[in-house]
């Protein structure tokens, strides 16, 4: 066999299948001759919004399946949006961390869009719910979702 181990998750809309899988960035990912990495901790929750359906969900170690891909990264039409929002709370300190499932046709209006849609559920580590509208602090390309 040849390839990498490449992570993902499967959306948790039941009725979302094209976001049946969601790759998840994974740095140097081993040859599938080798083991599957140990990954993620049990103490992994990220909330990750799907790109198809616009909703969000926390996944658990549980959640992670994994597959062999000929390359070993993400596609390039594909990534995976590391998001920080501000929380309710007003004197918190710690921002909502959300993951956005993209493609490279994803607009910053889209991608607005998609967050405030998917973001309901997501809290902070003290456990506020996100600020609406949305206070947008932070958006990069995650290269690994902790």
């Amino acid at each position: 066999m040849f390839g990498y181990w490449m992570p993902f998750v499967r959306c948790k809309t039941p009725s979302c299948s094209r976001g049946k899988p969601t790759f998840l960035p994974y740095p140097n990912p081993p040859e599938v001759s080798s083991n599957r990495p140990l990954w993620p901790t049990d103490a992994w929750q990220p909330f990750l919004i799907c790109r198809h359906c616009e909703l969000g969900y926390e996944y658990t170690k549980q959640d992670v399946e994994w597959r062999s891909s000929p390359i070993a990264d993400l596609s390039p039409e594909l990534s995976v949006l590391d998001i920080e929002v501000r929380c309710v709370q007003n004197n918190c300190e710690f921002p909502v961390k959300l993951y956005l499932s993209a493609d490279s046709a994803t607009t910053k209006r889209d991608r607005d869009r998609k967050i405030e849609s998917g973001c309901r559920k997501a809290t902070c580590r003290a456990g506020h719910g996100v600020l609406l509208p949305l206070d947008i602090r932070k958006v990069g390309i995650a290269s690994e979702i902790k």
